[in-house]
């Protein structure tokens, strides 16, 4: 009884002192260890590899469904072609990976909101802005650039998801990181009030927010008159907003998964 008494206090300091200041790993436990590493340095370092590969299956999987859905082997067997068709699953799994990897990377850390949002425009923007300027001057040799200011506008700005009409304009590939730059504005909020919840009220969470996204997906489905289906569905497929559930769950499993990870190594 004392013991688990005592153990219950301990993981109540290191709970708080591991949410307001970066210690030591084992300083609140193991007395007079020596670590030479912050939690935020651990953090900032803490990469899982096989995640790596993962995404790149995923990502083969989205590829193979634009370019090559319709080519052996894929057209000669019905489970490959049903397999392939299926890729907007992949996509879903990619913002679940993107929302736990940077929950798992800044478990840790204190986040300031600018400098994490200046770190991921500079990470990810030139190659993005670069991907855009190739489809720009190929569209302008080929003559097909005409009548397109407005999607050259929103995609410099990387706002086109939230624009049905435009969500595949120019780069279409583009439109997922649309879809994610406003998730990094929100991330640092969910993250410090998602380690500060227990695992179960996480799930909790989490579950509201998908049941909340769900209605709301079927109230648009039941409301939106039929005739206007395609911009209907491209708000469904690609506006941020549909999309946000489920990289909070990634963010969410990522909490859970250090907490957890933390909790079997030094308790």
């Amino acid at each position: 009884m004392v013991r688990a008494e005592a153990k219950s206090r301990r993981v109540e300091d290191y709970q708080e002192i591991r949410l307001t200041n970066p210690v030591r790993l084992g300083e609140v436990n193991k007395e007079g260890a020596d670590h030479s590493m912050t939690n935020e340095e651990v953090s900032s370092n803490y990469f899982i590899p096989q995640l790596t590969f993962i995404r790149f299956l995923a990502v083969l999987w989205i590829v193979m469904f634009h370019y090559a859905r319709n080519s052996f082997p894929f057209s000669a067997n019905v489970f490959l072609q049903n397999l392939i068709l299926h890729d907007y699953l992949a996509v879903t799994f990619l913002f679940v990976l993107s929302g736990f990897t940077l929950a798992v990377r800044y478990f840790g850390r204190q986040i300031d909101p600018k400098s994490f949002m200046l770190a991921r425009f500079a990470r990810i923007y030139p190659l993005y802005a670069l991907g855009l300027l190739f489809v720009v001057v190929i569209d302008a040799f080929s003559g097909t650039l005409h009548n397109k200011a407005m999607a050259i506008v929103l995609n410099v700005m990387v706002v086109q998801a939230w624009v049905p009409p435009f969500a595949l304009s120019l780069n279409f590939p583009g439109w997922f990181l649309s879809a994610l730059f406003p998730f990094y504005l929100v991330f640092a909020l969910f993250v410090d009030r998602f380690r500060r919840l227990p695992p179960m009220k996480i799930v909790l969470s989490l579950t509201l927010i998908w049941l909340g996204s769900f209605a709301i997906l079927i109230l648009i489905k039941k409301t939106i008159d039929t005739e206007q289906f395609l911009a209907r569905d491209l708000f469904i497929f690609y506006n941020p907003l549909m999309h946000l559930n489920s990289f909070l769950i990634g963010v969410g499993g990522g909490i859970i998964f250090r907490a957890k990870e933390l909790h079997r190594h030094d308790f």
